[in-house]
């Protein structure tokens, strides 16, 4: 038996799900380390035949078919797996191209996968409407933002919705190429090579994603299910009385376990984090400071760009113009 998967990396995708997705496929493919493709069959292709990953490599793909010749090409293939990345969204002129692609292949009725921000391009093609996804912890606030009525599963790595299948990106594509496998070729064949990728257990969907934040402070289970409140709610933040009554606390009680495993208080914990996200969205968009301000939970940019100067010590605006002279190369 042979699977075959279509991948598409979008522009700007991020390198990390590509090459452990694709690299999961190799080792399953075949006996030992030869690499031929005997038991699954993939085909990279995109738009234009070179497409650029979000930390600059290059790629070399197949030129897709025009839509008036895509109905035979979508045919061979079993899954169409998209793999996303910087920007988080594509722009309208961006999307137009992938418009008839994923619906003749949405036609066909067969598992679409979206891989980290590739989830973005599906919900604006309306393809994932009364699904449930799985999205990176870092975009979460600003994906339900955009598409409030598509339910996102929150810490889970990856996510089986019928023929949607949605994975919050980077080493969980893995785990995600195994479950896929593993209905096709059995256990033994989809778990091959992980030891030569050094992996050292496949895990599952309900597996939670790790956080910057949860990395630092996982010593206290209720400071880290405070913080995965507050990334759940950046861009409208809950008043800390409203988070520690979901927890079941007082807010002292909450303080006190910041305080002790995070040397500073609840609140001020959950400003870093809104701060940290608007740093992101500075750096990886071009949305306007009224935007960021929005998404990050201020009430204007005056408001966020006085914060941002308090933690960070440098003006947003000037925060950009740094970063776009960085990675200029000037």
């Amino acid at each position: 038996m042979t699977v075959r998967f279509l991948l598409l990396p979008l522009p700007g995708f991020t390198l990390l799900p590509f090459a452990a997705f694709v690299d999961k496929l190799r080792f399953s493919a075949d006996e030992a380390d030869h690499s031929r493709q005997h038991h699954c069959h993939w085909q990279v292709a995109a738009i234009s035949e070179r497409q650029h990953s979000s930390c600059g490599v290059e790629i070399v793909t197949a030129t897709l078919p025009s839509a008036a010749s895509q109905a035979d090409y979508l045919g061979q293939f079993d899954y169409l797996v998209l793999f996303g990345g910087r920007p988080t969204e594509l722009n309208p002129e961006q999307q137009a191209p992938y418009r008839s692609l994923l619906r003749n292949f949405s036609a066909l009725n067969r598992p679409i996968v979206a891989i980290d921000n590739g989830v973005f391009l599906l919900a604006n093609q309306g393809l994932l409407e009364g699904r449930k996804v799985a999205v990176h912890w870092r975009h979460q606030a600003q994906f339900n933002q955009r598409f409030p009525r598509i339910e996102i599963v929150r810490e889970r790595l990856y996510c089986h919705d019928g023929n949607r299948i949605s994975c919050a990106g980077g080493s969980a594509a893995a785990d995600l190429a195994v479950s896929l496998l593993q209905s096709h070729l059995g256990s033994a064949r989809a778990h091959k090579g992980l030891a030569d990728m050094l992996i050292d257990r496949h895990r599952s969907p309900l597996q939670a994603q790790p956080t910057e934040s949860l990395s630092l402070h996982s010593g206290d289970r209720l400071v880290n299910r405070a913080i995965n409140l507050m990334l759940a709610h950046l861009a409208t933040p809950l008043t800390i009385e409203a988070l520690a009554q979901q927890l079941g606390v007082s807010r002292r009680q909450l303080d006190r376990r910041f305080i002790s495993h995070a040397q500073h208080s609840c609140s001020q914990h959950y400003l870093q984090l809104r701060l940290q996200h608007a740093d992101w969205l500075l750096q990886n968009s071009d949305w306007p400071l009224a935007a960021i301000a929005d998404d990050s939970g201020f009430c204007n940019a005056e408001h966020l760009s006085r914060q941002f100067l308090k933690q960070f010590g440098i003006r947003p605006k000037l925060r950009r113009s740094i970063d776009a002279v960085d990675t200029s190369g000037h």
